[in-house]
């Protein structure tokens, strides 16, 4: 899914690091993956379109989610696509800070990546895409759970992105695309599924040979 072309002028990827990535070297391949999607992002480029010339300058920020709170990129807001500033993302993902462990908590960092967006997008006038990566649902046990309005795990991610996340027609909304990486429980298909065709976005699932 971090390789999934999608036009936007501001991207947000917001990453699972819970334990369960550990297994098999999934967490090292889907690094690797995220920086080559990094890369792909652009910055300074000009295309044409009925003879007028417009520029394509993306701005992104990177999230890995796990209780209790998200690991973001340093600067905490997003960041103009430029190699040096997708270099030292690329540090950031490779440094000690990013590792996995933990449960899988999303509600936080979906939080903070819609704060990101409105501030990098204050007047709601340019696309927006998350890119929300795991290898399972969200039907965490005990305290690692996410919550909201009195439901709990998968039901309360549905639920909270159903409120926060405004319609298409707002210039607010945020696309959200979707990919189940190297799972198979099928709730989690489902829900992944759900918050793709809810929030516009596409779904994708990667299998353990990918």
């Amino acid at each position: 899914m971090v390789g999934t072309r999608f036009e936007a002028d501001l991207v947000v990827y917001v990453l699972d690091k819970s334990g369960s990535m550990f297994e098999g070297g999934s967490f090292e391949l889907l690094k690797a993956k995220l920086i080559q999607s990094l890369a792909g992002l652009r910055y300074g480029h000009h295309y044409y379109r009925g003879g007028e010339r417009y520029a394509i300058n993306q701005r992104f920020h990177v999230l890995f989610f796990g209780p209790p709170q998200p690991v973001e990129f340093a600067p905490r807001k997003l960041v103009p696509a430029t190699p040096e500033c997708v270099g030292m993302a690329a540090g950031f993902v490779e440094s000690d800070r990013v590792r996995a462990e933990g449960g899988t908590r999303v509600l936080p960092a979906l939080a903070r990546a819609l704060e990101a967006f409105r501030a990098a997008d204050p007047e709601g006038t340019q696309r927006k895409v998350i890119f929300l990566l795991s290898d399972g649902g969200f039907d965490s046990i005990g305290a690692g759970a996410d919550t909201y309005e009195g439901l709990r795990g998968n039901a309360a991610v549905v639920a909270w992105l159903s409120d926060h996340n405004p319609s298409r027609g707002d210039g607010r909304h945020v696309d959200i695309c979707t990919c189940l990486y190297r799972g198979t429980d099928p709730a989690a298909q489902r829900v992944m599924e759900r918050i793709a065709a809810d929030h516009g976005g596409t779904f994708e699932q990667v299998s353990a040979d990918e």
